[in-house]
């Protein structure tokens, strides 16, 4: 039943981006036929709500931990981790927000910027992950770091 739950959970989380990033792609291309209201109403481009991904960042926090076996000795290296990887849901959603305004009345070129926008801010928000993320690293067992390898880069670094 474990594996189950874990497999399920890695599927969730390998797919989860690629529908992400397709609904960002179908935004653009489907903004004129499915009026710009829908953004926000559950439709086919609607966009995660900032509570959805600090849940979401919280259970892989969570989910990551426990796979990983984290120790007490580890404890303040993977908090170090923890809290940058928190910091970035906030500088996130503030990035998402202004992507949701762009695409429901901005222009094309302002839906550009938010785009560009939304990108420096995940670049921003991988380089501030890097170093927790490193320390993370060094500090568990070889054992740990062959598992760190598939589930700390299957999150996108937490974000």
């Amino acid at each position: 039943m474990r594996k189950s739950l874990v497999v399920c959970f890695l599927l969730l989380v390998t797919i989860l981006p690629a529908l992400a990033q397709t609904n960002e792609v179908e935004t653009d291309g489907i903004m004129g036929r499915m009026g710009k209201g829908m953004m926000m109403g559950g439709g086919p481009g609607t966009m995660m709500g900032q509570w959805d991904l600090k849940a979401m960042v919280e259970g892989r926090l969570a989910y990551v931990k426990t796979a990983l076996g984290i120790t007490e000795e580890q404890a303040a290296v993977w908090k170090a981790y923890e809290d940058a990887s928190r910091a970035n849901v906030q500088s996130m959603q503030a990035a998402h927000q202004t992507m949701i305004t762009a695409m429901q009345s901005g222009s094309a070129i302002d839906r550009m910027q938010a785009h560009i926008t939304m990108m420096q801010a995940r670049l921003d928000a991988l380089k501030a992950l890097k170093p927790a993320t490193e320390a993370l690293y060094k500090a568990l067992t070889p054992e740990q770091q062959k598992k760190a390898d598939t589930l700390l880069s299957m999150g996108r670094g937490m974000m």
